[in-house]
């Protein structure tokens, strides 16, 4: 598990690194904690603090003051601020966090939208508390590490809900959205049941024979934190007739690959929450997904630890044709691996290099498995569908062979004392059982 975390994070890292320059779609890779970074919170220096000792400090009141559209919280003002705003966002930071920093502009940005659509976003706002200096309010919401970020709704500061959409500023516009609205929507025909359908690219919608059931609750909880989608629900026997629904269940409706996705509740009649996410998000990905730092989040989160990658240049007529061939793999493996497609000529060079792939190998083939890290190639000039279609065979059988990015082996590797070893030829040498091999590792 923790190879698989690491990998995923150094190849998000990657296409994170790529394209920083777009601060709104950061996202935080992991809350600092107290106790990581309190190293960093005595790191002054001396003339800093004998000027903040010099600062006189400013009287706390219940006024509200605000920094780019957020609230500036504290002991004296919190209250306040929960009883005049129905939905209130609560960033909990520390100003030497790194992630909070990184964080800053990304939620100005949002509080800056959340302004702007006043009448959508009625009613929604965002704030922020210091909990180095409101160390009460930290204790009182239990925060561990930074920034951690709760929702109060209604002025309830006993059971605030944990942000859990997307921190980007439209990730947390669309998460607000979604809690305040009117709630999942009912189709109460099958007329509407088609216009919903029809007017959107992805619908789920869960099918009950009773709307207030515990099946049906577990569905609409579930739809706050699916933005992507729209969710709704019927218990009319003419929407389940027209979709040849027959019993409880959840339908993912998408405009693309084979159009529609069952998901059945379990024997007993139960919907599994945790099974029902990966149902929506693997199905709400196409068969090929086009890599990018949009869909970045939705690769690595997938629960599918086997990832197939074609590389192809997209101006070329015969590797698009590839593409196309592909998608007959794609869904005959579903479920067991997932495909990517690469565009060399968008792809970010960081990216194309830990594959060892450059723009002039495509079309190429790798195949990647998650939790061991083990990466699997066809050689371009062997690449075609049954070649593609007998890697995937190999790696879920275990028989492929790992490949590694690796020089050519010198031609001299051999005539001296000490043997020059890269990856082609480390095996052979080094692991060779009929011998003791002494290896020093070296950067170039």
């Amino acid at each position: 598990m923790r190879t698989h975390t690491l990998l995923s994070m150094t190849l998000l890292g990657l296409l994170l690194w790529a394209s920083c320059s777009r601060a709104d779609d950061t996202e935080p890779s992991q809350a600092e904690t107290q106790e990581d970074t309190s190293k960093e919170s005595t790191e002054e220096t001396s003339a800093e603090e004998e000027e903040t000792k010099e600062t006189p400090e400013k009287e706390k009141t219940t006024e509200i003051e605000e920094d780019k559209d957020v609230m500036i919280l504290h002991i004296n003002n919190f209250a306040r601020a929960l009883s005049e705003n129905q939905y209130l966002l609560v960033e909990f930071y520390a100003p030497w966090c790194g992630h909070c920093k990184k964080l800053e502009p990304v939620y100005a940005e949002a509080a800056g939208k959340l302004k702007e659509e006043k009448e959508e976003a009625a009613g929604i706002r965002l704030a922020k508390v210091d909990v180095i200096e409101e160390k009460e309010l930290g204790d009182e919401f239990e925060i561990g590490s930074f920034p951690t970020l709760k929702l109060f709704i209604n002025g309830d500061r006993k059971q605030p809900l944990d942000f859990s959409g997307k921190r980007t500023a439209e990730g947390m516009v669309q998460w607000l959205k979604r809690r305040a609205g009117p709630g999942v929507p009912v189709l109460d025909s099958a007329d509407s049941a088609a216009q919903f359908i029809d007017s959107h690219n992805i619908t789920v919608v869960g099918f009950f024979d009773n709307l207030e059931s515990e099946e049906a609750k577990v569905f609409k909880e579930l739809a706050f934190d699916f933005t992507d989608s729209e969710f709704a629900v019927s218990a009319i026997p003419e929407v389940f007739q027209k979709y040849e629904v027959k019993a409880n269940s959840v339908v993912l409706f998408k405009k693309f690959d084979e159009g529609r996705a069952d998901f059945s509740l379990s024997e007993e009649g139960k919907l599994d929450k945790t099974n029902l996410t990966a149902f929506i998000k693997e199905n709400s990905m196409e068969l090929i997904i086009p890599f990018s730092q949009e869909n970045a989040d939705k690769i690595f989160s997938s629960s599918i630890k086997i990832h197939s990658l074609l590389f192809i240049n997209s101006s070329v007529k015969s590797q698009t044709a590839l593409l196309d061939e592909s998608r007959t793999i794609a869904k005959e493996f579903k479920g067991k691996m997932l495909f990517v497609v690469l565009d060399v000529t968008e792809a970010m060079t960081h990216v194309l290099d830990y594959f060892g792939v450059s723009e002039k190998d495509a079309p190429t083939a790798r195949v990647i498995n998650m939790e061991t890290g083990k990466k699997f190639n066809i050689d371009s000039g062997d690449l075609n569908i049954n070649s593609i279609r007998q890697l995937c065979l190999d790696v879920l059988e275990g028989t492929a062979k790992p490949y590694f990015k690796s020089e050519e082996i010198p031609e001299d590797w051999n005539k001296g004392p000490v043997k020059v070893l890269v990856a082609k030829n480390f095996e052979s040498v080094a692991l060779d059982p009929t011998k003791n091999v002494f290896v020093e590792f070296s950067h170039a």
